[in-house]
């Protein structure tokens, strides 16, 4: 049987507006990834996906 992995949406957003969804096994990896890329964002909001 294959292992059940957790998946999570995330999205960036600058002020108020979302400028890139995206979808992770790991949220932190991927924020310090788009950071180390110079992208420009105020905060991130996690979610888990369900399925």
């Amino acid at each position: 049987m294959a292992k059940k992995r957790n998946h999570y949406r995330y999205e960036l957003k600058d002020c108020r507006k979302i400028v890139y969804v995206g979808i992770t096994d790991d949220p932190s990896r991927r924020e310090s990834e788009h950071k180390n890329k110079g992208k420009s964002f105020t905060s991130i909001k996690i979610g888990l996906c369900k399925g």
